[in-house]
């Protein structure tokens, strides 16, 4: 959005003070950067909470990297479905990221809309890392006759949904085998693990991996890295011995696994 629609749009929120947002200079259009944009000219980009949204997010990297210098730095950060209102939701799949690329997506999709108003949970953000959540908190935000009309919508019209759903290791394993398809020109410069009583993950990507043939290692070895430190047995502890993974904490938190178990049943 434009500065004066994004601080209009958050003028009335309690939790947000208007005056403060920075002006925007460069606004996506239909999920896309403007070509003046795409002219390798930054040394870096922050995205907070921005990925999630896009119908494309192959072609958002590759537009990122195309408006990158050389080495430059794309900072995101990621929801963490396991302690947000995604809970209910599956993970997604690479099959889903090729989709959009392939068919150039730029408007969320009538399935990502549908399942996205048909399974939003109303437990508050991070209640699984304080106690397990209610039923009642399992339960969809919206009806489905609602979701479907808001997928009827979705047809012609922008509906903003997540249109990609993640855990800190299901999204090292996306970028993985984007890197293995020759679609990311990105490799990890480093990576953090969502904190405990947080609900996101942080990640840096740098622009033009040093080997291309080895890009989707680190992401794998990173991914490998938080299996292992939600080993059962395992304690908490900061992760060294890869130069990519500057800190985790247990990717699981107290109830999680009760959570994800009542949200499957």
């Amino acid at each position: 959005l434009p500065t004066d629609e994004l601080r209009a749009k958050y003028d009335s929120d309690p939790n947000v003070d208007a005056t403060s947002i920075v002006p925007v200079h460069v606004v996506l259009e239909d999920g896309r950067l403007p070509p003046t944009a795409l002219q390798s000219e930054y040394d870096y980009i922050v995205a907070s909470h921005v990925l999630e949204h896009l119908p494309d997010p192959i072609g958002w990297l590759q537009q990122c990297a195309e408006a990158l210098k050389p080495r430059g730095t794309l900072c995101l950060a990621l929801p963490d479905k396991r302690y947000t209102w995604d809970i209910l939701r599956p993970v997604t799949r690479l099959a889903e990221w090729v989709e959009g690329y392939c068919l150039g997506q730029t408007l969320p999709t009538v399935r990502q809309v549908f399942e996205a108003t048909s399974t939003t949970a109303l437990m508050p953000s991070g209640t699984p890392w304080q106690r397990p959540p209610t039923s009642g908190e399992l339960q969809p935000e919206r009806g489905l006759t609602e979701a479907l009309e808001l997928a009827r919508q979705a047809v012609e019209t922008h509906i903003d949904v997540h249109c990609s759903v993640f855990t800190p290791s299901s999204w090292l394993r996306l970028l993985a085998d984007t890197c293995r398809l020759g679609l990311c020109r990105f490799d990890l410069a480093w990576f953090h693990d969502t904190r405990a009583g947080e609900i996101e993950f942080f990640a840096a990507l740098r622009n033009g991996p040093a080997s291309q043939a080895r890009a989707a290692q680190p992401f794998d070895e990173a991914a490998d890295e938080l299996v292992e430190a939600a080993a059962p047995g395992s304690q908490a502890r900061v992760l060294r011995r890869r130069r990519w993974l500057r800190r985790a904490s247990p990717s699981v938190a107290p109830y999680a696994n009760s959570a994800a178990r009542s949200a499957s049943a």
